[in-house]
């Protein structure tokens, strides 16, 4: 044998999570029996030629692959299973919780979605806690299931009312996030039309969170935002841990829904059904008067009590025992009364002669009249008529209201009240003038609209 002829070859193809790509071909790489220039992520095939001192040569081959892998796998650690909702949140490799306030404590797990691009990962390990760990409890193990990932830890669990801060695997360090003191995060480079939102669900939906006047958290918030027009920066003040983001908000909220009116011994109160918004909450509702805005409300008020505005018209009053006083009614001095009691009277004011009434008043104890009825006959006839419903009981202020009465008493009334009441209804220049009130509402934005 010629002691200068062996020759080692190898054949190479790429590592990826432990699989072999298509091998090139064999080509030398030099005399020697071992491999010094091997690179990681790489799969290797070797075969030896060696040679007699005339030429004849053997071919030594092997079906063994040698799969080289130096770099060490990557984690990439997220909390799950986090309950209550919002207790826990990872930031870098720190661990925030809600210690106390949530009442029973609370758990989460570990998911360690584990990255190698060569020999492809096996196993995560997740090590018991070091440090202090009073209040918790955890048992470390090694999971390798499902194949390839993501390993799921044990539940890590706190008591309420815990403090400490142990380590978790990987040098995850754990922090109490103080319930009772607000945490604020700054948006810089905003304008008043921009408007933060949360998530609870990892990010795959949001919904708005409340305009609060000023760097303090009012007393029940979980949390709220305000907007510093002098240096453009929105202001988030939070007591729980999630994921909050800044979209603008460019579009009006709906009108409040379904307004009406009740008159008791304090006044005219109107009260409305809530607006929509798509940034999730209503800033403001400002109530309107013949165009001119009396009154501003918070975006969780629905009632308010508006100054009485009046018009002079015919009145007719359907007799019971709470409205016997047509007689003594304090009405301006143009406003004429009829009075009816019962019987196909009662009934007419739905027909031809209601032509010029524009107030009604219906004692909804009169007897012999269905005055149920007559209120919902005199809605579809006359929209605009104004009726003024007395009633005795719950049951019948939501059963006129249901039925189009314009404004409901609580008997026993006064004349004095419902003498205020009909004049307030009843115009003060000619028949054709109209009152209107309206509520018009604002969304999050900071500023008036």
């Amino acid at each position: 044998m010629d002691a200068a002829s062996p020759i080692l070859e190898r054949a190479s193809a790429t590592l990826t999570n432990g699989t072999c790509g298509s091998f090139g071909a064999f080509a030398s790489i030099g005399v020697a029996a071992t491999d010094a220039s091997v690179t990681n992520a790489n799969c290797c095939k070797y075969q030896y030629k060696v040679s007699d001192n005339v030429g004849n040569q053997t071919m030594y081959t092997s079906a063994n692959v040698v799969k080289v892998d130096t770099v060490n796998p990557a984690n990439g650690l997220a909390l799950s299973s986090i309950t209550p909702a919002g207790s826990a949140s990872l930031s870098g490799t720190t661990v925030f919780y809600r210690g106390s306030g949530g009442g029973s404590g609370g758990s989460f797990t570990v998911t360690n979605t584990v990255t190698d691009n060569g020999s492809g990962p096996v196993f995560s390990t997740f090590d018991s806690f070091d440090g202090t760990t009073t209040g918790w409890t955890f048992t470390g193990s090694t999971v390798s299931t499902p194949s390839g990932g993501p390993y799921v830890s044990t539940a890590v669990a706190w008591a309420e009312g815990t403090t400490t801060s142990p380590t978790l695997a990987n040098g995850t360090a754990v922090t109490s996030f103080p319930w009772a003191t607000p945490f604020e995060i700054v948006f810089a480079g905003m304008t008043a039309d921009f408007v933060p939102s949360r998530s609870s669900d990892g990010g795959l939906t949001y919904s708005g969170i409340p305009l609060i006047p000023g760097p303090t958290l009012p007393v029940g918030y979980v949390d709220g935002y305000w907007f510093d027009a002098t240096t453009g920066k929105l202001h988030i003040l939070t007591t729980h841990l999630t994921i909050f983001a800044v979209q603008r908000d460019t579009q009006p909220p709906s009108a409040p829904r379904s307004p009406t009116g009740v008159i008791a011994g304090d006044g005219l109160t109107l009260r409305w059904e809530p607006a929509s918004d798509n940034s999730g909450a209503i800033a403001h509702y400002y109530l309107f008067i013949n165009g001119e805005r009396i009154q501003t409300f918070g975006g969780v008020t629905f009632a308010s009590t508006p100054t009485p505005v009046g018009k002079d018209v015919d009145v007719v009053l359907v007799n019971g025992p709470a409205v016997r006083v047509g007689s003594s009614l304090n009405l301006p001095a143009k406003a004429t009364v009829q009075s009816v009691r019962k019987g196909p009277d009662v009934y007419d004011v739905s027909g031809t002669k209601a032509a010029n009434v524009q107030v009604v008043v219906v004692d909804l104890d009169t007897k012999g009249i269905d005055t149920v009825h007559l209120i919902r006959n005199l809605r579809a006839v006359y929209p605009d008529l104004r009726i003024v419903a007395l009633a005795s009981t719950p049951a019948q202020v939501e059963q006129a209201r249901r039925e189009g009465a314009t404004i409901v008493l609580m008997k026993p009334v006064s004349v004095e009240i419902l003498s205020s009441v009909v004049s307030d209804l009843i115009p003060t220049t000619t028949p054709d003038t109209r009152v209107t009130a309206a509520v018009s509402t604002s969304n999050q934005r900071p500023r008036t609209k």
